[in-house]
C-alpha cells in the first residue's frame, strides 16, 4: 500500500506522463488483491488444532506441544498469537507466540510445569498476507488437556507401619524361613541353627544369640495422607507414594501400598492404580 501511494504521488507530480507508472501500480495493485483473497480464504480453510499431549509427564519435564496446522497450497504467513494454559490451581497465563518461536514444524517447548492438571487454549491466530498487506484476525477454538505428575521422592519407607500377607489374611510378622528380614534375635536354645549366630551380639552380651527369619509374605505398607491439606501439601506426600509403589525392591517382593486419603483406604498395587489415586486427588482439589 505504501508502494501504491507513493507511486501515485509521483505520477500525480511529474511533469511529464509515464504510463509505465500507471502499469505499475496496477500490477502492484492486482498483487495486492490477489494476497488479500489468498489471505481472507486461507483463513477460512486453514484448520488449527493443538496435537494431544502426552498423558504421564513428571515436574521437571518440558513438554514439546506440536500445533498442527492443515496445509494449503498457497498458504501465507501464519502466527499463533496466544495461547493461554489453565491448571488446576485456577491460576491463567498466556503466552505470546511468534513464528519463530514454533518453528518450521509448528513445536512449542514450554517450560517445566508444576504438577497438577493442565487444560491449553489457543485463542486466536493472525494470518499475514504476502507483501504484508492485510491480516486477519481469526478466533480459534480448541484445547487439549493432560496432567503432569509428581516426580518420585526417595524417603525411608522401612520405618513406615507395615503387616504381611499370608494366605489367611493380613497378621502381623511371622517366624519363618526368610533370613532377607530378621523377625528377632533371642537367646540360643537347643536345636538352633549355628550359622545364624549373631556373632557381634553374642560377644558383646557373652551368651550365645541367634537370628530368626520371618516367614516369606507379601508386606504391605501402610501410608496417612493428613485430612484438611491444601494442594500444595499434598503433593509431597504425593511424591513419597510414587517412590514407595514404583521402587524396584517393593515390587519385586510382590508387595503393595494401602493409603488413606480422606478417610478412606485406597489400595495400590500397580501403576494404573497409582495413576489413578492421583487423578483423583487432583479432581478432588480442582472442586
Amino acid at each position: 500500500m505504501v508502494i501504491l501511494f507513493i507511486l501515485a504521488m509521483l505520477q500525480l507530480r511529474a511533469v511529464k506522463y509515464y504510463p509505465v507508472i500507471d502499469i505499475v501500480i496496477l500490477m502492484t495493485g492486482f498483487l495486492c488483491l490477489v494476497s488479500a483473497v489468498v489471505t481472507f480464504i486461507a483463513s477460512r480453510r486453514i484448520k488449527i488444532k493443538l496435537d494431544e499431549v502426552g498423558t504421564r509427564y513428571v515436574e521437571g519435564e518440558s513438554l514439546n506441544l506440536s500445533v498442527n496446522v492443515e496445509s494449503f497450497r498457497f498458504c501465507p504467513d501464519i502466527k499463533i498469537s496466544i495461547m493461554r494454559w489453565v491448571s488446576q490451581t485456577g491460576k491463567k497465563r498466556k503466552i505470546r507466540l511468534r513464528t519463530k518461536d514454533l518453528g518450521d514444524d509448528h513445536k512449542l517447548l514450554i517450560e517445566a510445569l508444576t504438577p497438577g492438571t493442565y487444560t491449553l487454549d489457543i485463542d486466536r491466530a493472525v494470518f499475514i498476507g504476502y507483501f504484508h498487506v492485510l491480516r486477519i484476525f481469526r478466533r480459534i477454538k480448541n484445547n487439549t488437556k493432560f496432567t503432569v505428575y509428581p516426580k518420585p521422592e526417595e524417603f525411608d519407607y522401612d520405618k513406615m507401619p507395615k503387616f504381611r500377607q499370608n494366605g489367611d489374611g493380613i497378621t502381623t510378622m511371622r517366624r519363618g524361613d526368610d533370613y532377607s528380614e530378621i523377625y528377632e534375635i533371642r537367646d540360643f536354645m537347643d536345636g538352633d541353627d549355628i550359622k545364624y549366630l549373631h556373632h557381634a551380639l553374642s560377644a558383646k552380651y557373652g551368651k550365645n544369640m541367634v537370628k530368626v527369619g520371618s516367614k516369606s509374605e507379601r508386606i504391605i505398607y501402610l501410608y496417612y495422607i493428613p485430612d484438611g491439606i491444601s494442594f500444595e501439601e499434598t503433593v509431597p506426600h504425593l511424591r513419597k507414594i510414587m517412590y514407595l509403589c514404583q521402587n524396584k525392591k517393593v515390587r519385586e517382593n510382590n508387595s503393595f501400598c494401602f493409603v488413606q486419603y480422606r478417610g478412606v483406604w485406597k489400595i495400590i498395587i500397580n501403576d494404573r492404580q497409582l495413576y489413578s489415586f492421583i487423578d483423583q486427588v487432583y479432581a478432588d482439589h480442582e472442586r
